[in-house]
């Protein structure tokens, strides 16, 4: 288990499938928001290039119109 809720393991298949991820490729790391289909990490339906360092739940919106619901599922 890593810091502040991110982590390295695999993530459960349970859940929503998105998670907030690191990401690194050619140098830069950065932050976005991925689905695991579970066995791979998914950009808009296609398997990501970049490398997953870690992932964590991605957290509650601050303002939310009641249309916010989980994704057991990517949707292809």
């Amino acid at each position: 288990m890593m810091r502040d809720g991110w982590t390295d393991d695999i993530p459960s298949d349970h859940g929503d499938c998105r998670k907030l991820v690191t990401l690194e490729k050619d140098g830069m790391i950065w932050v976005g928001i991925r689905a695991w289909n579970g066995t791979s990490w998914l950009n808009n339906g296609v398997i990501e290039k970049a490398k997953v360092l870690a992932w964590r739940e991605i957290p509650a919106p601050a303002y939310s119109d009641g249309l916010m619901g989980g994704m057991s599922a990517p949707t292809l």
